[in-house]
């Protein structure tokens, strides 16, 4: 009890030195600077009664941080390593260790980190986790570590973008996991995969039955290439807008290669996808167009197994220069020249002798058709479209022989 009464004195004056009010119960609760009449609630609590639930509970009043704690050492000479050893002993600091032993049906943080108000501010940012390091050790620098231990499924870090997800069930171990849409503003290193099992797919179907023309369909297809345009994704407390991308950042700077979102959505609109946040931007699951070209490979190789028949030449006889000499005795539609073209181009194409009626259709991107041609010869042959009797656009041209689609292709008109 004496080695608590001077204890306390010490403090006593401490705190009167700095103008602060100290108050200890009965029970040994300690507060500093209240001054109210409630009992304490915590063990030390400050500017307030403290939380039943809390240990140790501050309140920060006027202050920019809570709580600043600054752990640091002055500079030193290495030590002389002790005899056997190679190197010097190692020193861990840590500027907080929070450390808990959770039971069982309990939500044990070792830390936990809030940051957020319940309406939408115009400006500022929130951090509920703030990490920063630097100029350690090559490579042994991290702003959040975070370690999976146990043998348990889990993650060492989850993200999630769900505002009522404390933490869902983890099908596994990973370093990290992700519980909402995941945006990388740089390039991702390493392999990836996509989960594929059988066993987590229902409704399975051959893709022959689901796309019978996958071949016509991807020749639809436009790849063009491209680079990302400057976007303003805020304005800081000056007025000064908050830019996408830095001017060093290579997805900025690079050329890229793919395809319009809108256009693919027309062809295959499962592989289409709305941005996050409702910002109305379209993506494109490119991973999962693999499968429709596989398809469409298969498709032109039974087209090329079924061009050798109609020449007699068996599949171990023709060679690809073989194959292509075979067009005259097929029936082909062919790119039209010039494409993009102004006033007038030319539409090449091939028909059989033993077809009756050839047509070529141009349509629209929405499928309507604009126009009709009577393809009158056969063997090379070709139709020839005026610049002047379109508008300025994008459009769709298939030959079909004795209502049998042969080839859509694509053709561009510029004024």
């Amino acid at each position: 009890m004496k080695k608590r009464f001077n204890l306390f004195v010490v403090a006593a004056l401490f705190f009167s030195i700095a103008n602060a009010q100290l108050i200890v119960d009965e029970s040994g609760n300690v507060a500093v600077g209240y001054n109210g009449t409630s009992t304490l609630v915590s063990d030390l609590s400050v500017n307030s009664v403290g939380l039943s639930s809390a240990t140790t509970h501050i309140k920060s009043i006027d202050k920019t941080y809570g709580m600043y704690v600054d752990e640091s050492i002055p500079a030193y000479a290495p030590p002389t390593p002790a005899k056997g050893l190679e190197s010097p002993p190692i020193y861990y600091q840590y500027g907080v260790y929070s450390k808990t032993s959770p039971i069982e049906y309990s939500y044990a943080y070792g830390v936990y980190g809030k940051s957020t108000v319940s309406s939408a501010l115009s400006l500022g940012r929130n951090y509920g986790l703030y990490g920063i390091a630097g100029n350690a050790q090559q490579g042994c620098n991290y702003g959040v570590f975070g370690l999976l231990s146990g043998s348990r499924n889990g993650a060492g870090v989850y993200g999630s973008s769900s505002s009522n997800d404390e933490g869902a069930v983890v099908p596994g171990r990973y370093a990290g996991y992700f519980n909402g849409n995941v945006l990388v503003n740089g390039s991702i290193t390493g392999t990836m995969s996509m989960s594929s099992d059988y066993r987590l797919k229902e409704n399975i179907k051959s893709l022959s039955e689901t796309q019978p023309y996958s071949l016509l369909t991807i020749m639809q297809m436009n790849p063009i290439e491209y680079n990302y345009k400057q976007r303003i994704l805020g304005y800081d407390w000056d007025g000064n807008p908050q830019y996408m991308y830095t001017d060093d950042n290579p997805t900025y700077n690079h050329k890229h290669f793919g395809l319009i979102a809108q256009e693919v959505q027309e062809l295959f609109p499962n592989l289409i996808y709305e941005g996050a946040a409702g910002d109305g931007y379209l993506s494109v699951a490119y991973v999962e167009l693999v499968p429709v070209l596989i398809r469409a490979i298969q498709e032109l190789n039974a087209k090329l197994d079924e061009t050798r028949k109609v020449a007699g030449m068996g599949d171990e006889n023709a060679t690809p220069v073989e194959a292509v000499s075979m067009r005259g005795v097929t029936t082909e539609l062919f790119q039209n020249t010039p494409n993009p073209f102004t006033e007038n181009t030319v539409i090449p194409c091939t028909v059989a002798e033993s077809v009756g009626v050839a047509m070529l259709y141009i349509y629209d991107l929405n499928g309507k058709q604009i126009n009709q041609f009577l393809v009158e010869g056969r063997g090379k042959t070709s139709v020839t479209i005026a610049g002047s009797s379109l508008e300025a656009g994008m459009y769709l041209y298939s030959l079909i022989a004795d209502g049998k689609v042969i080839d859509t292709k694509r053709m561009i008109l510029t004024k």
